[in-house]
This record gives C-alpha cells, structure tokens and sequence, in this order.
C-alpha cells in the first residue's frame, strides 16, 4: 500500500511501515545507531558511523526528500508493525533513467530486530514501489563475501551474483571486495 500525505511518502505492508525521514525520528535513529555501532562497523564504510549529529541528519533529511522529488533517491526509515519502533533503514540511490533504468540498493537494521523478515519486507515494498511508479527494472547491491544474512536476503528476491567490485568500499581502514548482486524485474523485456 502506497500512501501520499504532501511531501511526506509511506509503503506499507503487513510487517512494516516504510517512509521518508523526518526530525521526530532523530532519537530513535541515533540511539538504534549507537546501539549497533560494533555490528554496523563490520559492514559499513569508513565514515557512515560519524555522521550522527543532529545536523547532519537534517541534511540526510532534506536530500531523501530532494532525492524522492526528483525520483533519484529512495531513502526509508522502517518501523516494524505494531509497535512502530524505527528498526533500520533502506535506500535506493544512484537512480538512472533512459537507457539504464536501474539504481543501488544499500540497507541496515538493528541486530536485535535480525530473523523477523523485517528486510524482507522493506526490500520487497522498494522493489515493487520502483518498478511500479518509477519504472526501474534493475537494482543491484554490493556485499561483503562473509555477510551470508545479506546474501541470502539478496538471493530470496531473485538477485543474480554479477561479479566481484575490487576494493569497492573501505571499511575499518580496508579497501574491501564487494560482491555485485542485481535484480532484473520481468517487466525489463
């Protein structure tokens, strides 16, 4: 389900309530952050953990709205149903159109929230959400060799390993490879 509210856009499903950033989420975003901040690090770039003030995420904000008005980003926080507690966050970024028509996902969530299907979800509701109103028909995603949970994730929704991307982010001081997954919706004939 798909619901418009002004600039303020929600996906919904039976497990999860995905919708764009918004200040009041700020606690919640920055507690769950810290919380996780020793697992995070295992996966995420050199950097992506110091942005936690409240000004920079205003700026994450303000450029999740910019980028859903321009349909060149979908950044979601996601709330898990019924409690509504922010459990993590997606984003499609790096949107393309004509020719390529195809975009990169990258996502979180708090290990206490981990084996519930909550990613499932989300992904599933980002998927069906772009390639039905933004016409994308391919979205890849890039993980780390010993991330199994990311890799099955990927592989549940149908992503095809296409490679590996050499030295593709650095994480704890390491340039690390990355292997490439995409998805190739059917309706990309």
């Amino acid at each position: 389900m798909v619901l418009w509210q002004k600039k303020l856009m929600s996906l919904e499903n039976e497990k999860v309530i995905l919708r764009l950033p918004n200040r009041s989420d700020y606690n919640s975003w920055v507690n769950l952050r810290a919380k996780n901040f020793s697992s995070l690090a295992c996966w995420e770039p050199d950097g992506a953990l110091k942005n936690i003030s409240y000004s920079d995420f205003k700026i994450r904000i303000n450029w999740a709205e910019r980028g859903f008005k321009n349909k060149d980003v979908l950044s979601m926080v996601i709330f898990r149903k019924p409690s509504l507690e922010l459990v993590g966050s997606i984003t499609l970024e790096n949107v393309k159109y004509s020719p390529f028509y195809s975009g990169y996902i990258g996502y979180w969530l708090g290990s206490e929230y981990y084996r519930q299907g909550l990613m499932s979800a989300a992904l599933s509701s980002i998927i069906d959400f772009t390639v039905r109103n933004w016409k994308i028909t391919k979205v890849s995603a890039a993980t780390l060799p010993e991330n199994k949970a990311s890799i099955n994730l990927l592989r549940k929704f149908n992503f095809t390993e296409e490679g590996v991307g050499k030295k593709y982010l650095k994480i704890k001081g390491i340039w690390r490879d990355h292997i490439i997954f995409s998805y190739i919706s059917p309706e990309r004939k």
